[in-house]
């Protein structure tokens, strides 16, 4: 990120992003009106509550841990193809 600001331009939003095919978009991502700070993801996408888990499955903020959907969302997967029991699925969601 600061390669970019230092080398190529100062004033553009870059802003790192999670998702994935699967869920055919982001979990979060960047938003225009919000600062850009180096190491962090700036929001949660539209229609979408994710949190950060511990190990223990308890919500934490300002650490590193696991992003979790906590609600269906728009774009959630029905199942996977080949995973007829659905285990996969669950394992995954």
């Amino acid at each position: 990120m600061f390669y970019i600001y230092k080398n190529i331009k100062n004033d553009i939003l870059l802003s790192s992003i999670s998702g994935g095919t699967d869920v055919v978009g982001c979990l979060v991502m960047g938003n225009i009106l919000d600062p850009v700070n180096a190491g962090e993801i700036q929001c949660a996408s539209l229609a979408i509550d994710v949190d950060v888990f511990d190990d223990n499955g308890k919500s934490i903020q300002g650490e590193k841990g696991e992003l979790v959907c906590k609600q269906p969302f728009p774009t959630v997967p029905l199942g996977f193809l080949g995973d007829s029991d659905g285990s996969k699925y669950h394992d995954a969601y």
